[in-house]
């Protein structure tokens, strides 16, 4: 009967036992607030976005991402503020997989400038650099940079740059 008791243990234990999980969560939901500079030459100056976005994980140290700014920016021709969106759309690479992720990355922006008499729309390449540190394993916090070169049929291309702090909410 003893030695039945350790054989017992065991199967009860296999039995309650639950599926291997990963360390870290591979989808996200991202909130972010920054400022973004606009080089000189063109009608606006500086944004101020409010970003919410998400990201899933590929695979070897790859994850595709996607972010939607909600932006106040300066329109220098009316001297007023107007509102603009967009979207950021790119990959970026995890340059380290633990409690601290730095990553690089590339991405395509879409703008839109909503100013009357007529909206400014823009598309271009752009890069991004950050990092993110795990503050448990469901939730990270970090800082990024940006700069994005949007480029316009009847506008000189705007050259865009800044920065965000982020906070990030991680699940399976």
């Amino acid at each position: 009967m003893r030695k039945l008791l350790p054989l017992a243990a065991f199967l009860l234990v296999l039995g309650w036992a639950q599926t291997a999980q990963a360390q870290y969560a591979n989808k996200s939901i991202t909130v972010a607030g920054g400022y973004l500079f606009t080089d000189k030459g063109v009608d606006f100056n500086g944004a101020i976005p409010l970003y919410i976005g998400g990201s899933l994980y590929l695979e070897g140290g790859l994850e595709l991402y996607t972010h939607f700014p909600l932006a106040i920016v300066r329109d220098e021709r009316t001297q007023q503020n107007v509102f603009g969106w967009g979207n950021h759309t790119g990959v970026r690479y995890l340059l380290m997989q633990d409690y601290l992720r730095p990553y690089v990355g590339v991405e395509l922006a879409f703008l839109q400038i909503l100013r009357q008499p007529e909206s400014h729309i823009s598309v271009g390449p752009g890069a991004i650099a950050g990092v993110e540190y795990f503050v448990s394993e469901s939730v990270s916090v970090g800082i990024r940079g940006q700069i994005d070169f949007f480029i316009s049929l009847n506008d000189p291309v705007l050259i865009a740059y800044g920065g965000a702090a982020t906070l990030g909410f991680w699940f399976n």
